[in-house]
């Protein structure tokens, strides 16, 4: 294929929309650049503009290092971009000797306003790594801590642009351990050795450098993901400065040791509780290698690639996904032990060309942050001393999304229906209020209003923050707080998301009369299904 450029102007004016996102990246709640950045016609967007209508990064790992056709290509189709030259070993294979081993790329990425992500600060595993041999060799830890400063200090001054770097990867065992794996660190260390080298991280890096943790397999094993998840709550209580947590993902078709099918529920609940630990959360090597052999090949590898999209999206924390590489032509897994050659596992062939796993990549994120989100929620009252009745819902949970603008889920879109709130009740659905599209919506990134009095209906506020609250409330709703006794399940419908909680029973607040309810505490549905066919079971 032939590479278009980009304009210049075009290019500088995105990364001047994306400083304050890039600066602003450790909150709660998504990267959110501003809405013009994204594309006017689904049929000409980059995946990066996809992706930015939900305020995500998107990116790839340049196989080959900077420059070139697939380098081009990376920065016409991506916003986020890889340094692996950061890595010890070509970094600084000898005590003595640096090499440049970063300087393409890091200067690639900064003149292409690429948000730059380094690979790894210091990584010693079982399988692979990237440690020089030299640091095998330092047994005291005092010494080792010094050559850590100093490495620190060297990338950082090498490359300023950096700007998220993992600081240790694959602390885990390999493939399926669910336990420290007792590398040199741990053993010269100690096993608090991991908040170590984020603190020595931190105190070298600039300001606006964010820090991650990384690992493999989180998908496919509950025990490793729940020993993974451990990890990093050991890691925020311990005051540790960690920002961001990476899931590798890279979705092998091999068993053993990886089972056919990675679960995608358990990926999702893992994501859920990092982000409940306020950390960000990034898709950080993502390929899906498929055999040659295996029938239907395009379309699971098209289906693998879509579920990782919709999963990052139906997170607010998970704010970032990169592709570990560009085309099939260059792909680390052509050499790997459990792969070897022709497992095609990228977004482009080995012409450049866009391959079905591309559209559906795309076309998950021009859908938007979607999908069913059951969500926690603080408080309920429901009132109607007279014909006039009254509901407020309050949540603050982190798992609460909006409708992302210009997507299939803005409701101001007049070609489609607004939304709907519906309350349900022991016996099922109560009562449905439908929310009319257009200016009573107030659309934006990362927050949605709507307030206005529905014809013949009740008034309605309803506010969703990403990743911070959702309030609504509903005067006259058509519901009294007898109906709501034995708990009450609300949902809230906007093109293809759907909000939902549950009141059970047990969280009504005792002495409740006819005429007044208090419930507090909803706790999050199991699972992820906001059907409420059956809600308060």
């Amino acid at each position: 294929m032939k590479i278009r450029a980009r304009a210049p102007h075009r290019r500088h004016a995105r990364y001047v929309v994306l400083i304050a996102c890039l600066f602003g990246s450790y909150g709660v709640g998504p990267c959110l650049p501003a809405q013009e950045i994204a594309c006017a016609d689904p049929e000409d967007c980059r995946l990066w503009e996809a992706a930015a209508l939900s305020g995500v990064r998107f990116g790839f790992h340049d196989q080959n290092g900077a420059g070139g056709p697939d380098g081009e290509l990376a920065a016409l189709e991506g916003n986020a971009y890889t340094n692996h030259g950061v890595s010890w070993r070509s970094f600084q294979p000898t005590p003595d000797g640096v090499t440049a081993s970063m300087d393409a790329n890091c200067d690639f990425a900064a003149a292409n306003g690429l948000f730059q992500v380094g690979f790894h600060f210091a990584w010693d595993q079982q399988l692979l790594d990237d440690l020089a041999g030299w640091v095998l060799d330092i047994h005291d830890p005092d010494t080792l801590r010094d050559v850590l400063r100093e490495r620190a200090r060297r990338i950082f001054a090498r490359c300023p642009s950096l700007d998220r770097i993992s600081v240790v990867n694959e602390p885990l065992r390999v493939l399926t351990g669910n336990t420290l794996f007792e590398n040199h660190f741990f053993q010269v260390l100690g096993p608090d050795y991991i908040a170590e080298l984020f603190r020595i991280v931190r105190d070298e890096a600039p300001d606006h450098v964010g820090l991650f943790i990384n690992d493999y397999a989180i998908e496919y094993y509950p025990d490793r993901a729940a020993a993974y998840v451990d990890l990093i709550r050991s890691l925020v209580e311990s005051g540790a400065p960690i920002d961001a947590v990476g899931l590798q993902t890279h979705l092998f078709l091999v068993n053993p040791p990886f089972t056919a099918e990675p679960d995608f529920a358990l990926y999702r609940k893992t994501m859920e509780e990092i982000a409940a630990l306020g950390l960000k959360i990034l898709v950080s090597e993502l390929d899906v290698p498929i055999p040659p052999e295996l029938p239907n090949r395009v379309q699971i590898q098209s289906d693998r690639y879509r579920e990782v999209v919709e999963s990052c999206l139906a997170v607010p924390a998970c704010d970032t996904i990169i592709v570990w590489g560009i085309d099939d032509a260059n792909t680390w897994l052509d050499d790997f032990l459990l792969t070897g050659p022709d497992h095609d596992p990228l977004l482009f062939d080995a012409a450049l060309e866009r391959k079905p796993a591309y559209f559906a990549v795309r076309d998950a994120l021009l859908r938007g942050r979607g999908g069913d989100h059951p969500i926690a929620a603080d408080t309920l009252r429901i009132t109607r001393p007279d014909d006039r009745g009254f509901l407020a819902l309050h949540s603050t949970d982190r798992a609460v999304v909006s409708p992302t603008p210009g997507s299939h889920n803005d409701p101001r879109d007049t070609d489609g229906n607004g939304g709907t709130i519906e309350l349900f009740g022991s016996q099922g659905l109560i009562t449905t209020v439908t929310l009319p599209p257009g200016n009573a919506w107030r659309v934006r990134p990362g927050e949605s209003k709507f307030l206005g009095r529905l014809l013949n209906g009740p008034v309605v506020r309803l506010r969703l923050r990403e990743g911070k609250r959702l309030d609504l409330v509903l005067r006259d709703p058509l519901l009294a707080p007898g109906d709501a006794t034995e708990g009450i399940g609300i949902r809230i419908t906007l093109g293809s998301l759907r909000v939902c909680t549950v009141f059970g029973p047990e969280s009504i607040a005792s002495g409740s009369t006819p005429h007044h309810l208090v419930a507090t505490q909803a706790t999050r549905l199991p699972g992820y299904d906001c059907s409420l066919s059956a809600p308060l079971r």
